[in-house]
């Protein structure tokens, strides 16, 4: 049987009028993505995750996933690209709290390689890499990809304003629900478009995050 969208936006909105409910909204599916006439200069970046089999920096990459996108001059994505989503396998088991994370398997990444060459082109050919903790990220991505070393990174975690535009934590999934929505994170493509989704979604101030992220902390897209 089929569901009835309509009538679940109509309870969604009857809850959401009343002060005492709060309604979060599944991320769309890329396909849904609001279609924007775009202002000004048109400019792009790729947003990327990883996630690897534990924290220290030497742990190898086992899900590799970069999304392009493109914005105008007030900070609106106005088109997403495909997301380009890679396995690779570590050459050792994967830690059962990693599995429970992010539900990778060692069968998941059997014999899988990332396609390096397609990944830094991606990547190369655009103003900016962003991640939700490019410090974590950004490391890790030059190591296993050397091509783009130098390539500049930006951080959506620490280098938005976020308690100035009313927000309380930095976790992607805490930001995501302040902003009515929510995800299944700890996959690299599915937190690649959680992010997505987070920066150009409006702010209380009617700004995306992106435009406020280029006014501040000397980060200049071009």
């Amino acid at each position: 049987m089929g569901h009835d969208l309509s009538a679940q936006e109509r309870a969604a909105a009857f809850l959401d009028g009343h002060a005492d409910y709060r309604v979060l909204r599944a991320l769309p599916p890329p396909a849904r993505y609001p279609v924007v006439e775009p202002e000004g200069p048109v400019r792009t970046a790729v947003v990327i995750d990883v996630e690897t089999i534990g924290l220290d920096p030497d742990y190898p990459i086992v899900d590799l996933a970069i999304q392009r996108i493109a914005f105008d001059a007030r900070g609106r994505i106005v088109r997403v690209g495909q997301v380009r989503q890679w396995f690779e396998d570590p050459g050792t088991p994967i830690p059962a709290e990693i599995t429970r994370l992010t539900g990778i398997t060692d069968a998941d990444v059997a014999d899988t390689r990332i396609d390096v060459d397609e990944a830094a082109s991606l990547i190369a050919s655009t103003t900016l890499a962003i991640a939700h903790n490019a410090a974590f990220d950004a490391p890790r991505v030059e190591r296993r990809l050397p091509a783009i070393a130098g390539h500049p990174w930006a951080c959506s975690c620490n280098e938005v304003a976020w308690p100035e535009l009313g927000f309380d934590g930095r976790k992607l999934g805490h930001l995501l629900m302040q902003q009515g929505m929510f995800h299944q994170g700890h996959r690299a493509a599915v937190d690649v478009w959680a992010t997505i989704n987070l920066l150009g979604s409006a702010m209380p101030d009617g700004e995306t995050a992106l435009a406020r992220w280029t006014k501040v902390d000397g980060v200049v897209l071009r």
